[in-house]
Formats: C-alpha cells, sequence, structure tokens
C-alpha cells in the first residue's frame, strides 16, 4: 500500500494528498501531518469531555477556547489533498500551537502543565519538516522552547475555581496531560515505523520483480536457486531448471514496433505463470529470456514441464495489433547434480538452449550429462 490504495476507507484520511510518484520519505511525512492533525481532533475532544466530567468552570472554559482549532483541523487534510503540503504542515503546528496557548490563556494557565505541550512540539518539527525544511523545523522548534521556557519561568495564573480544584483531581489532570503528550509520541513514531517498514518491504519486492512482466527478475530467481540447490543438496531432492528464449523476438520488434514486442513479453509470461506449479518459479532473466526453477523434479519430469510449456506458449497466439502470429520458445532444461552451483546450472541450461536453436528453435533440448 504505497500510497493508500486499497486502504479501508476509515483510514484513508491517513493517506490524503499521497502519490504513486511520492518517494518512501515524502509518504512517511505526509502520514505524520495527517495523522496528527487527527490526534489533535481527539485529544482536544477527549479533554473537553473530561473537563465536562470534573465539572470546573475554568477547565471547561479552557476546553471551549480550543474547540475552534480542532474545528480547522481538517483544513490540514485539504491542503494535503491539494498537494501543498508545506502549507499542511505550518498549519498543524499553528493550530496545535494555538490551541496550546488556547487552552491556558482560556482558563488552565500553567496549573495542569499544559505548556509542557510545547516542548512535544519543539522536538516533532524536526519530524515532521523534510531536509530541504530545515529551516522551518528550527524556527517552530526555537519558538516552542521560547514559549515553553517563558510560561515555566513565569507561570500565566489560571482561572479562580482552577485553584479550588481538589489536590487528587489537579493531579489527575497533571498526569492525564502529560500521557497525551506521550500518546502523541508513541503514536507517531509506531505509525512512522510501520509506514516504514511496509515501504522497505515493498522496495524490497520493486527489487525482486520485473518491472514489464510482473515476474521475478534475474537477482529473485539467482537467490531462489541457491537456496533450492543447498535445500536440495541437503534432502538429496532432484533439482531441475530450463531457461527458455522467445523466437525470432527482434522481428516482432521490427515488423510491429516495440510495444508489440512488450505484449510478446508479457502474453508469454501471463501463459508461463498460468502453467507452472505451484512449487515452481518463473523468472524473466533478461531481454527475451525467461526460467523456470522446478524443485523435486528429476530430469524426465523436467523435460515434461518445459515440453507443456512450450505448446501453451506457442498455442495462444498475439493480439492483431502485435501481428496476430503464435509465438515460439527454444527451451533448454538441466537437471542439476550434486556439487554444481548455480552459476554452472544456468550455465549448463543454455547451453541446452542453444542446441534447440541450432536444431531449429521451437523445441525443447536436455542439457548433457
Amino acid at each position: 500500500m504505497l500510497s493508500g490504495v486499497g486502504a479501508p476507507r476509515a483510514l484513508q484520511w491517513v493517506w490524503a494528498g499521497a502519490r504513486t510518484d511520492d518517494t518512501a520519505t515524502q509518504r512517511r511525512k505526509l502520514m505524520q501531518t495527517n495523522v496528527a492533525a487527527g490526534m489533535m481532533m481527539a485529544i482536544i475532544l477527549a479533554f473537553n469531555g473530561i473537563y465536562t466530567a470534573i465539572g470546573n468552570p475554568g477547565l471547561m472554559q479552557s476546553g471551549w477556547a480550543q474547540l475552534p482549532f480542532a474545528m480547522l483541523s481538517p483544513l490540514i487534510w485539504r491542503f494535503n489533498a491539494q498537494g501543498r503540503r508545506d502549507w499542511a504542515r505550518w498549519l498543524l503546528f499553528a493550530l496545535a500551537m494555538g490551541g496550546c496557548v488556547a487552552v491556558i490563556t482560556g482558563g488552565q494557565g500553567t496549573e495542569g502543565m499544559a505548556h509542557s505541550y510545547f516542548l512535544l512540539y519543539a522536538v516533532m518539527a524536526a519530524c515532521f519538516f523534510p531536509m530541504q525544511e530545515w529551516r522551518s523545523a528550527l524556527v517552530f522548534s526555537a519558538l516552542n522552547l521560547q514559549i515553553f521556557a517563558a510560561l515555566h519561568v513565569y507561570g500565566w495564573p489560571a482561572h479562580h475555581t482552577v485553584y479550588a480544584l481538589d489536590p487528587h483531581v489537579l493531579t489527575g489532570l497533571k498526569v492525564a496531560l502529560q500521557g497525551g503528550c506521550v500518546l502523541v509520541v508513541v503514536g507517531v513514531v509506531l505509525l512512522s515505523e510501520t509506514v516504514a517498514e511496509r515501504n522497505e518491504h515493498q522496495l524490497r519486492q520493486l527489487a525482486m520483480t520485473d518491472l514489464l512482466t510482473a515476474l521475478p527478475n534475474r537477482r529473485a530467481f539467482s537467490q531462489a536457486l541457491v537456496n533450492e540447490l543447498a535445500r536440495s543438496l541437503r534432502h538429496g531432492h532432484p533439482l531441475s531448471l530450463a531457461v527458455m528464449d522467445l523466437d525470432h523476438f527482434k522481428r516482432i520488434n521490427d515488423n510491429h514496433g516495440h510495444s508489440a514486442g512488450d505484449e510478446a513479453l508479457q502474453h508469454t509470461a501471463k501463459i508461463l505463470r498460468s502453467q507452472a506449479r505451484c512449487e515452481d518459479m518463473v523468472a524473466r532473466i533478461g531481454g527475451e529470456e525467461f526460467a523456470l526453477l522446478m524443485p523435486e523434479t528429476a530430469a524426465e519430469q523436467a523435460l515434461e514441464v518445459a515440453e507443456r510449456m512450450r505448446k501453451a506458449v506457442m498455442a495462444q497466439p498475439l493480439s492483431a495489433r502485435a501481428g496476430g502470429e503464435p509465438v515460439t520458445t527454444s527451451v533448454g532444461v538441466a537437471t542439476v547434480p550434486p556439487g554444481m552451483d548455480g552459476e554452472q546450472a544456468l550455465h549448463a541450461a543454455d547451453r541446452a538452449l542453444y542446441e534447440a536453436k541450432r536444431r531449429g528453435r521451437n523445441c525443447v533440448v536436455a542439457a548433457a550429462a
């Protein structure tokens, strides 16, 4: 889920403004801003509920002062959706800081330690702004630190009813406010790590996938071959592989254009994938060359599988715009003896492939034992 496509509807707001061409860092920053806006709204509403439950006029007054900032929070998602990501980040911090000032000046003062949120904003500014906007991060960090220091040193008087609160209630309020700070940090960090891990996994997948055919690429095939060779040696099970090449592929490109060549590759990949057994691996290892890894498969069975695939490809012609002709393949099959490494196995299959071409193409040849 690189850009939020396919996410549950309830979570689409998390990815508001995501684009398919975003880098992993851009997606993470976008998600952080959107989630922080949602958390800010939730925290303001939650504390309004707490203040109402306590029933203290000063606390309720401070909570009401924050509500306009919560109501403006959806503008952050709107700016992100419009591609104005820098505006969204600036608005996020402006609303967060404004809401904190409102709760302090609106009646709570510094009695509940609400000004500690300015420390949170100072730290989080460095996380939310990308490196190229380091000046913005520096401005917000410095400003929030100054506000926190001033309020911590000089304080701000609370509404007179706040001073009448039971000491236990006031202590509980301070703990709740500090807990809100921790909740924001933990929530953003956890989500960021989740997205970073998902992005890393998807990037690994992209690095192992051929973009044109969506098959595993040569790197993925080589890695799988090494793993299967080790498993074959450890358990004494047979292992075979095949290398297949589209016949006269250059002719398709020359006569019908490169788009027809791409269609031929995609067409062949789709057929090979559909014909492969569940334990087999089909990969595109370069140009018009495909490879098939067949674990637990001895020589005779490997030849049968390769022949079935060759016939399946030939039986389904290309579309009319790609020439409408059947695609044929030359296939070389090698069964790997104990002690042979991956490169040697591929080389043996390649030699069999060249022999298939020498014999006139459109056939399957087994490597010499």
